[in-house]
């Protein structure tokens, strides 16, 4: 009974104390290209970060722009920081596409 008294509250504790800890978002390096609508020419080539968690992705260009989205109501559809829409396209093993009515962004996964 003693025994009982002493284990609950304290595995209590830790589930708490490991609660409390932050997230880790999981972060790639990766190539991203980007293309805007109606231009023959790629807008942004080169090294890029993604990091996703809990649904939220974050891609940062080697420009610094970072793009933030969050989930949508849809599966596949996020919105940006400035509310535009986003759908994520075209997934394979090697790489992501994500549209906006403007523009994509293809992050092609480093080996």
């Amino acid at each position: 009974m003693r025994y009982t008294k002493i284990v609950i509250p304290a595995l209590t504790a830790v589930c708490l104390a490991l609660a409390a800890l932050p997230v880790q978002a999981d972060s790639v390096q990766a190539d991203c290209v980007m293309h805007k609508k109606g231009e023959k020419a790629k807008q942004g080539t080169g090294p890029c970060t993604f990091s996703q968690r809990q649904g939220f992705i974050d891609i940062e260009l080697k420009n610094g722009k970072v793009f933030s989205l969050k989930p949508g109501k849809k599966g596949g559809h996020y919105k940006d920081q400035e509310g535009q829409t986003v759908v994520r396209m075209e997934e394979t093993a090697s790489s992501v596409k994500f549209k906006w009515e403007h523009a994509n962004i293809v992050v092609h996964w480093r080996d």
